[in-house]
């Protein structure tokens, strides 16, 4: 038997162009019905991205290179934690 507890979902545009920012939105959610206990979400951060990160309460700007790692104690059922990343294609 396979219980999903979490998923992950990513969003972004079907094409990139030139110049122009690419963003790209990374949610992962706890669509279970217990909570989950240390949960965290990581991203590698790569010259030219801009990343916000939001627990769905607040949004704020990461501000750091190389792997980033946001996460939460508790993760109750439906809780969402998201990251949002735009890059330029050069």
């Amino acid at each position: 038997m396979c219980i999903q507890e979490m998923h992950l979902h990513f969003e972004m545009p079907d094409a990139a162009f030139y110049a122009e920012d690419y963003p790209i939105r990374i949610t992962l959610e706890n669509v279970s019905d217990k909570t989950l206990y240390n949960v965290h979400h990581a991203i590698q951060i790569e010259q030219g991205m801009k990343v916000f990160y939001s627990d769905g309460t607040t949004k704020e700007k990461v501000e750091v290179s190389d792997w980033f790692s946001k996460g939460v104690e508790k993760f109750y059922p439906g809780d969402k934690l998201i990251f949002e990343a735009s890059v330029s294609i050069f």
